[in-house]
């Protein structure tokens, strides 16, 4: 286990964008998990209780990357949104 978080914190440091990491989440997840995914940077977005613009964005950037639709992607913004408040 040690050396699995190890070489996974080797390889963030390696990355230069989100592509190398969202092309695995393509692969391996269908349209309901993508969007679970998203789902979930909301929640982290919104823990806070505040959407910094660069949080939004990388939201935004991910979804796009993974094929979640910018309504899905609103869509759950409002329902994360809602469940937190």
């Amino acid at each position: 286990m040690r050396q699995l978080f190890e070489e996974s914190a080797e390889r963030e440091r390696d990355a230069v964008d989100l592509y190398r990491f969202t092309s695995v989440l393509c692969r391996e997840l269908d349209q309901d998990g993508r969007k679970r995914v998203v789902e979930m940077l909301w929640e982290v977005v919104l823990a806070d209780g505040q959407v910094d613009e660069f949080e939004s964005n990388l939201v935004w950037r991910v979804a796009e990357l993974i094929g979640v639709s910018t309504r899905d992607r609103v869509t759950l913004r409002k329902q994360v949104e809602a469940r937190l408040a």
